[in-house]
């Protein structure tokens, strides 16, 4: 028997749009993947590594997965909520779809479209909530850690307090802005879902039962994913011989994440603006340009490159 949420469902007229967007999503990816790594083989010089040190991108790549693991498992349980429940197995499919498309689209606006790809057709609509939630939580996070942290590298230069004050003041509006936003979530989607036309086109009518118990989950998964990306990113720089303290390694991390969640860019720059801020804020702490540069193409690769392939995989397979 077919289990009715592992497949799709694409009206027969639909069936020529789909064998023409794979080969387009397949060159797109791979040229945003050549654009992304050509883009500083000319700067990236790899620092003295040692064998000793191999274990720790060992560990990296384990928290891969485990971090797109959590990831999908958020979206599931919103799914889940608002009366759309799907097998964890399909959401790890669509979460990495959603990877996929979000690597060739600006602003990250693929991921909506490929959560959506693998799912039968009365989910869709649902899932762009979901994914909407998951992203507003992730964001949050990253902010507010980020702002803990950009509070402590203002400490560390006077230059960098001049110019960062009013950014660090901005986003401590959004993320107080944001966090009632979390809270009165059910609320404010009950406003919206009331207009008729809203409810019928986007599915809105379960949202109410997503209480606080569920809030707070998923709030604590989204904090366990930015840990697992903190973890990460050190593992990597003690790879790559760092030897800072590890506090002035986490804010630096922090600062990072911050800076890049609010600076929207499409695919193509999106590399490149990592690693600039990632050169400016390490620059801060004192570490070298090219272990700035080797740590973002490490984490680029193993995070986001390699995940996207096996998305691909899966939309050219999966994907009538």
């Amino acid at each position: 028997m077919v289990n009715k949420f592992e497949y799709p469902y694409i009206r027969p007229n639909q069936s020529w749009v789909v064998k023409l967007l794979k080969p387009i999503i397949a060159i797109l990816l791979f040229y945003c993947i050549y654009i992304t790594l050509n883009g500083y083989k000319n700067e990236l010089v790899w620092p003295s590594l040692s064998k000793n040190k191999i274990h720790y991108v060992f560990f990296v790549l384990i928290l891969m997965p485990l971090n797109w693991f959590i990831e999908s498992r958020r979206w599931q349980m919103v799914m889940q909520y608002i009366g759309k429940p799907v097998s964890l197995k399909k959401s790890i499919e669509s979460t990495i779809a959603g990877l996929t498309l979000s690597m060739i689209t600006p602003f990250k606006l693929g991921d909506y479209a490929g959560r959506m790809l693998l799912l039968r057709s009365e989910y869709k609509k649902s899932s762009l909530y979901a994914t909407l939630l998951c992203s507003i939580y992730q964001n949050v996070v990253n902010l507010s850690f980020g702002i803990i942290a950009m509070y402590f590298l203002i400490q560390l230069s006077n230059h960098f307090e001049e110019h960062m004050w009013p950014f660090v003041i901005l986003n401590t509006v959004v993320v107080v802005m944001a966090l009632f936003v979390m809270l009165k979530v059910d609320v404010i989607i009950g406003h919206i879902g009331s207009i008729p036309w809203v409810n019928e086109k986007l599915s809105l009518g379960r949202i109410d039962e997503l209480g606080i118990a569920s809030k707070f989950h998923l709030m604590l998964l989204s904090i366990l994913r930015y840990s697992i990306y903190i973890t990460q990113y050190v593992l990597i720089l003690y790879f790559l011989n760092v030897e800072n303290s590890i506090l002035e390694l986490i804010g630096g991390i922090s600062a990072i994440f911050l800076i890049q969640s609010t600076i929207p860019l499409p695919p193509f720059l999106s590399f490149l603006a990592r690693t600039e801020i990632a050169i400016l804020v390490w620059k801060i702490i004192g570490l070298h340009l090219s272990v700035a540069l080797a740590a973002t193409v490490m984490l680029w690769v193993i995070n986001l490159m390699l995940p996207a392939l096996l998305g691909l995989v899966l939309i050219l397979y999966k994907w009538r």
